[in-house]
Order: C-alpha cells, then sequence, then structure tokens
C-alpha cells in the first residue's frame, strides 16, 4: 500500500481497507491488462492469474 500510494505505513495503516484494497485490485488489474497488450510473456505469475480471471468472468458475462 506504501508503495502503491506513496504514504508512510503509519499513514496507511490509518486508511480504510473497504477504499483501498479494491483500488489496489483494480490497478493490479489495469497493469495486467496493459502488460498483455505490451509483452504477454513479460507478465509475471500474478498478472498471468489475474488476467486469465478477468478473461474468464468477462466470458461468462458475454455469455460465452
Amino acid at each position: 500500500m506504501c508503495e502503491a500510494f506513496g504514504c508512510t505505513p503509519s499513514e496507511a495503516l490509518q486508511q480504510d481497507p473497504q477504499l483501498v484494497l479494491p483500488i489496489l485490485e483494480y490497478r493490479l488489474a489495469q497493469s495486467a491488462k496493459e502488460q498483455h497488450g505490451r509483452d504477454a510473456s513479460k507478465m509475471t505469475e500474478a498478472q498471468v492469474r489475474l488476467f486469465t480471471e478477468m478473461a474468464r468472468l468477462l466470458e461468462e458475462i458475454q455469455g460465452g
């Protein structure tokens, strides 16, 4: 959280996790999407897992 938001650990501890965690998840998803578009071979394991899950969920939503 500190790295993502540029805050100190004490500031991070004061934040509402229900607000912060979805933002962090969104940023990770966006990062995975961008890296997949640039060079999928350089995706981290976490990005691959998240991108695969996003693709699966989108397929479900679209009725596939």
